[in-house]
């Protein structure tokens, strides 16, 4: 039985949901004396003929016709995670990880030298364990076991995409302040230039400065110039859309501090987060994570023609996506984005692999 949860066993042996109100009541118990239960009760039910199918064909019919998702594909690949979790195995875990990072968890790279209790605390496995597979997709983002594990199909493959219960994970280096100032005041938000997620903005920029629109997006902190500091007015900024985002302040790569301040209300302050002040802001909020080294600052701002000074690593609130950027201040009294992701993960392998 070591490795493998007792509704795994039941199920493997013919046996269907019969197991788990069974498991749950012997979770705790001696596990020879569980052994013997478990074969006992399983000679009972296949000699009963009991038919081994973990979901109802309700169930089946829902999922497909909703969601086309096969539900007893499902159910045997959320159990592989329970039994991960059951066996504290990290490795066997990662394996039906998406490709990349989670969207929100553990980084890859954190579970090749960590124990299951330094990622996951016992309230967060006991969670899976107990509430155990599921048959059924529970919304649009996909299925969701306990323990915040969320499952869905990507490039027609179940994989996981998400793990919201674990112990996070620190930077190295801690954040040296609340906000960024200019001449005392926090910066507002909006003065943090990243990709819209219709990238219309870093297109227009692209098109603008002369940059290949995929270098710009992968690398911007590369291109930082006195060039990039221009404004120039959007061609959606014309008739009616004049009131568009980036026709107030005009786009620019590298925002100058000073203009940019007098341009929004002052934001407020919760705890680390700056929020924005304005009715219908470009960015909601910001928090700094962590001072970025200089070193790796001047790395990531490779190509630049203008002296890097301090960089942040920054979490970016706008609408209702986050992103995650380093951004740099420049001698010439702007800043720029050197590097933005969509998840904290990606941020973080990018400054402490």
């Amino acid at each position: 039985m070591q490795g493998i949860t007792m509704k795994a066993f039941l199920i493997r042996a013919g046996i269907s949901r019969q197991g788990r109100e069974l498991e749950m009541m012997m979770l705790n118990r001696d596990n020879r004396f569980r052994v013997l239960v478990v074969f006992f009760i399983s000679i009972f039910f296949l000699s009963s003929g009991a038919i081994a199918s973990d979901c109802s064909s309700k169930e089946i019919e829902d999922n497909k016709k909703q969601w086309g998702v096969d539900s007893q594909q499902l159910f045997v690949f959320t159990q592989k995670i329970v039994d991960a979790y059951y066996s504290r195995d990290l490795k066997e875990l990662e394996r039906y990880f998406r490709s990349g990072e989670l969207l929100v968890g553990p980084r890859r790279n954190r579970l090749q030298n960590s124990d299951f209790s330094d990622v996951f605390s016992d309230a967060a496995r006991r969670s899976v364990i107990e509430t155990g597979a599921t048959c059924n997709i529970f919304n649009s983002q996909g299925a969701l076991l306990g323990g915040g594990v969320w499952v869905s199909t990507v490039n027609e493959k179940l994989v996981i995409i998400s793990i919201t219960d674990f112990i996070p994970e620190s930077f190295n280096y801690g954040a040296p302040a609340t906000a960024i100032l200019v001449k005392g005041a926090a910066l507002p938000p909006s003065c943090l230039i990243y990709p819209w997620l219709s990238t219309d903005n870093f297109e227009a920029m692209s098109k603008h400065y002369g940059i290949p629109l995929a270098d710009l997006l992968k690398n911007p902190g590369h291109y930082v110039s006195a060039k990039t500091s221009e404004y120039f007015t959007p061609s959606w900024c014309e008739g009616e859309s004049a009131t568009g985002l980036g026709c107030k302040e005009g786009l620019a790569l590298s925002v100058s501090l000073e203009r940019c301040a007098s341009l929004y209300a002052a934001p407020k302050q919760e705890k680390n987060k700056v929020i924005s002040s304005e009715k219908e802001p470009i960015v909601d909020s910001y928090t700094i994570l962590a001072a970025v080294p200089p070193q790796k600052c001047m790395s990531l701002s490779e190509g630049s023609d203008v002296k890097v000074g301090k960089c942040y690593a920054l979490q970016l609130g706008a609408a209702r996506y986050t992103n995650f950027s380093v951004h740099a201040l420049f001698s010439n009294g702007t800043i720029a984005p050197l590097v933005v992701f969509d998840s904290k993960n990606e941020l973080m392998d990018q400054l402490q692999p």
